[in-house]
C-alpha cells in the first residue's frame, strides 16, 4: 500500500497493511535545512522541502500542510511575534471592543500573506506526493479562533455572560471563514483537514455548552466541507463527547495521552476513525526505548481491527523532540503496526 491508500483505509475504519503513523512536524524541517525558523515559516518552498526530508528520513505516512496557528489571526489584523524555538504567536488580540466585533467580517484568505504562503506550500507539497503521500492541513475552529481574536479570559466572558447578538455575530464571522479556509487549501491540494477545537473540550465547556455552541459548528462545517475531518481539542481528553462528535460528521477524533484508546474507540462506533496518543509533552524527555514501548500501547489498546492512526495528542510535534524518538516511533510502528496484528507480542 501506498502511504495514501494506508491512510484512507484507516479513516475508513478498515485495516491497512500496516498502522499508519503520522509524525505531525511542521517546525522540524528548518532543522533538516539549517534554517532559522522564522525565515523558514516564511518561505513555502523551504517548508515543502523540509517536509519532503522529514518523509524521506523517518518513512512516515503525511505531510504536514500546516506552518504556526496564529497565522489565521493574521488574517484578522493580529501582529504576531516570531520566536527561534517555536511558532510565533499572537501579540496582541486585534478586537479590543464590542465595536470591533460587530464590524467584523470575513476574512479572504489569500489576501493574508501568512495564509497565502500556506497556500503556496500547499501546493508544492501537491505537485510532489499528490495521490502517494496524503498531504494535511488545518483550520482553527468556530468556537476557538476567537481565543486569538479576543484572549481566553474576554472570549469567555462574551460567550458565556456577554451580549448575545454580539457572541454569534463573531462566532458566524469564525465559521465563515473557518469554512472558506478549510476550501481554500483543499483547492491547493490538501486531503484531509485537522479541525482544532480545544473549547469544546470537557474540561473547558458543559456538555451544554458543547451541545449549544462548538457541536452544531462541527455538524454545519462538516456539511460544508468535501474532505475528512479531523477533530481535535488539542491534547484534552475527547472520551465524554466522542461519539456525538462522529455523529456530527467528523471523520476521525485525535485521542488525548489521557483518553482510554480503546473505550473511545468503542464510543466512536465505527462511525469515524480514532488517532493519537501518544504524549506530545512528555515526548521531548523520552528515550528511544519509551518512545517503542508507548508505540506498543497505543497499538495494543487501540488498533485491533482497523481504523486506528498512530500520532501525537495534539497535532504538533514539539521543536525540541529528539530526533532519535521520532525515528524509534516510525520504526517502532513498522515493527508492530503490521496487519494482522499478533496482540500478545505487541502487548509484551
Amino acid at each position: 500500500m501506498t502511504s495514501y491508500e494506508r491512510v484512507i483505509a484507516a479513516v475508513s475504519c478498515q485495516e491497512p497493511d500496516r498502522v499508519p503513523v503520522l509524525l505531525l512536524m511542521p517546525l522540524h524541517g528548518a532543522r533538516e535545512l539549517g534554517m532559522p525558523l522564522p525565515q523558514y515559516l516564511r518561505d513555502p518552498s523551504a517548508m515543502a522541502e523540509g517536509q519532503a526530508r522529514l518523509l524521506g528520513r523517518y518513512g512516515h505516512d503525511c505531510v504536514y500542510a500546516f506552518s504556526y496557528g496564529a497565522a489565521e489571526a493574521e488574517a484578522f489584523g493580529a501582529p504576531v511575534e516570531s520566536y527561534d524555538d517555536g511558532p510565533p504567536n499572537v501579540a496582541q488580540p486585534p478586537l479590543q471592543s464590542d465595536g470591533d466585533i460587530t464590524r467584523l467580517e470575513p476574512p479572504e484568505p489569500a489576501q493574508c500573506p501568512a495564509l497565502a504562503r500556506t497556500l503556496e506550500f500547499i501546493g508544492l507539497l501537491a505537485a510532489r506526493f499528490k495521490g502517494q503521500v496524503p498531504i494535511l492541513a488545518n483550520v482553527i475552529a468556530p468556537v476557538s479562533l476567537p481565543v486569538m481574536l479576543l484572549g481566553m479570559e474576554r472570549w469567555l466572558e462574551l460567550l458565556l455572560f456577554g451580549d448575545p447578538g454580539v457572541r454569534n455575530h463573531l462566532l458566524i464571522v469564525c465559521e465563515t471563514f473557518c469554512v472558506r479556509w478549510a476550501q481554500a487549501q483543499l483547492a491547493a491540494g490538501a486531503d484531509a483537514i485537522g479541525y482544532f477545537e480545544p473549547m469544546a473540550s470537557p474540561e473547558i465547556t458543559t456538555p451544554a455548552q458543547f451541545r449549544g455552541y462548538a457541536l452544531p459548528a462541527l455538524r454545519r462545517v462538516a456539511g460544508q466541507v468535501s474532505a475528512p475531518l479531523v477533530f481535535s481539542t488539542a491534547g484534552a481528553r475527547n472520551l465524554r463527547i466522542a461519539r456525538e462528535v462522529a455523529q456530527a460528521g467528523a471523520a476521525a477524533i485525535l485521542a488525548s495521552a489521557a483518553d482510554d484508546l480503546a473505550e473511545l474507540k468503542r464510543q466512536a462506533q465505527r462511525k469515524m476513525a480514532v488517532a493519537g496518543n501518544l504524549n506530545n509533552i512528555a515526548m521531548v524527555n523520552w528515550e528511544p526505548a519509551q518512545a517503542e514501548r508507548e508505540v506498543k500501547r497505543c497499538i495494543a489498546a487501540g488498533a485491533a481491527g482497523g481504523g486506528y492512526l498512530l500520532c501525537d495528542q495534539h497535532g504538533e510535534i514539539a521543536w525540541d523532540t529528539a530526533p532519535a524518538v521520532l525515528s524509534a516511533i516510525a520504526d517502532a510502528a513498522h515493527r508492530w503496526g503490521a496487519y494482522p496484528l499478533e496482540s500478545r507480542e505487541v502487548a509484551s
